[in-house]
């Protein structure tokens, strides 16, 4: 999942509250925004220890993998060491229950919202009093005081309605003359008559899948010159991999707007291809695909307009021997006795740092070294060894430490070409849990699970994984699948 620029300055505004040790953390209510701040505080490293909610009956009690506990948990003996995250209008529905009936202090709370200041306040209350004064006058002299009203008030909405149009179509031009400027600057480069195939979504997964489409496409629809057009730099370098030419990476920002000025204009006009599975939010083909097709059918069927599955192309990756033996070496890992681990991903919540302490510890008893695939800001997870590489290196490390052990994200993607033992988790929203509510599976297809829709078995590739839904039952066996898998050292 990928945060905007607000809500990644909530979350650190509210890290910052977070001491980051000797504090337990608890999330009030279960809601989308609070499962984003679940995500963010993992991959920070944090440990999120429950949801409190009233909504606790006898079979739910775990929500994406934590607890969920009522609010009298919070009125224990321990109860002085923790914070509680809440929202503004959470705590303002349960403000006298907090601090009356549970006794809280205002520091075991992180309430987000501005308190207004008391210069603010005073102001308010002295506006209130002349309000009242001069509906007083205008009282007296009702008749008039109407007829003025009803004018200023048609006035006034006439006005906020004319302003509220004139700024909605100063935006709607930014955000076109914007798009357009980047469209500009492409052609700038490549002339209108090369067509641009334009990958306009930042998942390594998607750039990867659509790539091994790309070749057999270019294939039977041959272009004397074609660009490129790749959102973000993992994008261009698993691009760069299947050997394409003439690509541009774009960034995030100008790949928002440039995707609405071709929403708006129309790709044909423009010349340019939309390699995306899902072009925008009106496309009825998401809520198809969340019942019939896979990621992979998606690219197949809706991008490239195939009748049936073509040949998929894999790229080709680099190696270094030498510099991947002295990385090895430098960080004290073993040749084909080490497991690196990849806890993180953009579209999932994934799993608990609990979770992944227990694989650790089950690997260390093992006999294996253990790394944390993990890039700035990730943190590794505790007791395993941080670990970076250029991607295009992947398969060679995968295959010089000899296991992997990764939540499915598009990394796993890049690490199909590995010869080595590999063990892909998909989680599976809450653990045992039947209750309507709970439901939703964390895929960003909101009525299917993950596995279902981005599985390599389902999509009929060959990873060379083996692949586990973890859902309660997956679970409990989990430390027999792993030393079936790997085996002893």
């Amino acid at each position: 999942m990928f945060f905007n620029k607000s809500e990644l300055k909530r979350l650190n505004h509210f890290a910052e509250k977070v001491p980051s040790v000797g504090k337990r953390l608890y999330l009030w209510e279960m809601n989308e925004e609070q499962r984003e701040a679940l995500i963010f505080f993992q991959q920070k490293g944090y440990t999120v220890d429950a949801f409190i909610s009233f909504n606790v009956y006898p079979d739910l009690r775990k929500a994406w993998g934590i607890n969920v506990y009522h609010p009298e948990f919070l009125n224990r003996p321990f109860k002085e060491d923790f914070i509680l995250c809440i929202s503004g209008y959470e705590y303002r529905l349960h403000k006298r229950y907090l601090l009356n009936v549970l006794r809280l202090s205002r520091r075991q709370i992180y309430v987000d919202y501005k308190i207004p200041s008391a210069v603010k306040e005073r102001l308010i209350r002295i506006g209130i009093r002349f309000h009242d004064r001069i509906l007083g006058v205008c009282n007296r002299i009702r008749a008039g005081y109407n007829r003025l009203c009803n004018r200023i008030r048609a006035g006034y909405n006439r006005l906020v309605s004319q302003t509220k149009r004139m700024l909605w179509i100063v935006q709607s031009f930014n955000k076109y003359i914007s798009g357009y400027r980047v469209y500009k600057k492409l052609r700038k480069k490549y002339e209108f008559e090369i067509p641009l195939l334009y990958f306009n979504y930042p998942g390594s997964g998607d750039a990867y899948l659509s790539g091994c489409v790309l070749q057999t496409y270019l294939q039977d629809h041959p272009m004397e010159r074609y660009a490129i057009v790749a959102t973000g730099r993992v994008s261009r370098i698993i691009l760069e991999s299947f050997g394409y030419r003439d690509i541009i990476a774009i960034t995030d920002g100008e790949s928002d707007i440039l995707r609405r000025f071709v929403n708006i204009v129309g790709a044909d006009k423009l010349h340019i291809k939309v390699m995306i599975q899902v072009a925008n939010h009106l496309d009825i083909s998401l809520k198809f695909a969340a019942t019939r097709l896979s990621l992979l059918d998606m690219y197949v069927y809706k991008v490239f307009e195939y009748d049936r599955c073509p040949q998929l192309s894999f790229p080709g990756f680099s190696s270094d021997p030498k510099r991947i033996e002295a990385l090895f070496r430098d960080l004290n890992l073993r040749k084909g006795h080490t497991v690196i681990l990849s806890p993180y991903a953009n579209s999932e919540v994934g799993f608990s740092p609990m979770f992944w302490t227990n694989i650790v510890s089950l690997l260390k008893e093992m006999g294996f070294d253990v790394a944390t695939m993990c890039h700035a800001p990730e943190v590794p997870l505790k007791f395993t060894t941080p670990l970076d590489f250029p991607l295009p290196y992947t398969a060679f490390v995968l295959e010089y430490a000899g296991g992997f052990i990764g939540v499915r994200s598009g990394f796993c993607d890049v690490a199909i070409p590995a010869r080595c033992k590999k063990m892909i988790l998909y989680p599976e929203n809450i653990y045992g849990l039947s209750h309507p509510f709970y439901k939703t599976p964390l895929s960003h297809i909101n009525s299917r699970p993950i596995y279902e829709w981005a599985s390599f078995r389902e999509m009929g590739i060959d990873a060379g994984a083996t692949e586990i839904r973890c859902n309660y039952h997956y679970t409990k066996h989990l430390e027999q699948i792993i030393r079936k898998v790997l085996g002893e050292k």
